[in-house]
């Protein structure tokens, strides 16, 4: 939701009419207020947290059926620009497959977080979010790496942007929470969080692992994994944007074990933003995002023991000299996004 507010305030300092089709509640969990430059519509309904393909294909109908009732609003050369592609046909969501109005789809994750997944709940939302990708006028990804993944699947119209990272909604209204080194964000298999907790209780380097769980198996299987090793401290549950900005600047160092990653990640657009030192998974789409970052160790994917050997340094959290360009920098990023959605450059 933060980057949708993002993206729309940018949108509007273009000088353009702006609004977010969100769910009832959805804007409580921002870091500060949505300007009334914007428009908010709580509109659609929520989806289950849980459940099959069945108990998310309702909600789903709903959805598609208030969003064509919405799109009557839209002016002639209006842009809709969907953040989840959870709708088969793009067409589908503008009421009578308006040609005068263009659908872009904003392609956070290529490959999903749930590839492979055996649930038919994933397997039905991954199938989905590529015919989507399919039928929209143009897509936005995050990287070379997924742009590679986007036309090999026969998209042509894609347009590759930096993920931006804070904008004008961000406060930083926490004191920095100190840690040694940490895992931040959902937690989620790809991640590979028992790779770093098998690292932290080989070299006894502290460790905490806090975020928000998304697969109870996954959470079930943290929770042994910490329990037997007493220097790590796991913490599931929502993070604020202000608890996780505290503990990305409070980190001696953040730490990124992904077992498969093929984004962008925003806890390292957080970690450079704040100049911290970054431990993570060799992988292409992290050192594309990582660019001239100098406060970085990388490690071989799944590899234990050289990770553990990383956890062991002692690193200190950053200086105000160590941020990656501050806020001016994100603020320009946003500007390009906002441009390449709303003017397709």
């Amino acid at each position: 939701m933060e980057q949708a507010a993002e993206l729309a305030l940018a949108a509007a300092a273009l000088g353009k009419r702006v609004g977010i089709a969100t769910r009832p509640g959805a804007i409580d969990d921002l870091p500060a207020a949505v300007p009334a430059v914007v428009e908010v519509l709580e509109v659609l309904p929520p989806l289950p947290p849980r459940g099959g393909a069945l108990g998310y294909a309702g909600p789903l109908i709903r959805e598609h059926g208030r969003l064509r009732r919405l799109s009557r609003r839209l002016a002639p050369g209006a842009v809709v620009a969907v953040e989840e592609p959870r709708y088969p046909f793009a067409r589908a969501i503008v009421r009578g497959g308006r040609r005068d109005v263009r659908v872009v789809g904003l392609l956070h994750n290529a490959i999903d977080h749930a590839a492979g997944s055996r649930r038919s709940v994933d397997r039905v939302r991954q199938a989905i979010a590529a015919r989507f990708a399919r039928s929209a006028d143009s897509v936005v990804v995050h990287g070379e790496r997924q742009a590679e993944v986007v036309r090999a699947a026969g998209i042509e119209s894609v347009r590759v942007l930096r993920l931006p990272t804070f904008g004008r909604l961000h406060v930083q209204d926490q004191a920095a929470i100190p840690s040694h080194a940490a895992c931040l964000g959902e937690l989620r298999p790809n991640k590979g969080i028992e790779i770093a907790i098998a690292a932290a209780r080989a070299g006894g380097a502290e460790l905490v692992v806090a975020g928000a769980p998304i697969d109870d198996g996954y959470l079930a299987e943290l929770q042994a994994l910490a329990a037997a090793a007493p220097s790590v401290t796991l913490i599931p549950g929502f993070m604020s944007g202000g608890e996780l900005d505290a503990r990305t600047r409070g980190a001696g160092m953040v730490v990124l074990p992904y077992a498969s990653f093929a984004a962008q990640s925003a806890i390292l657009g957080r970690a450079m933003h704040a100049g911290t030192f970054v431990v993570c998974s060799d992988l292409p789409s992290l050192r594309e995002q990582l660019g001239a970052y100098s406060r970085v160790a990388f490690f071989p994917p799944g590899d234990v023991a050289a990770l553990a050997a990383l956890l062991t340094v002692s690193r200190e959290p950053p200086t105000a000299g160590d941020a990656d360009g501050g806020d001016a920098h994100d603020y320009a990023d946003w500007a390009r996004y906002a441009d390449a959605v709303v003017n397709g450059r």
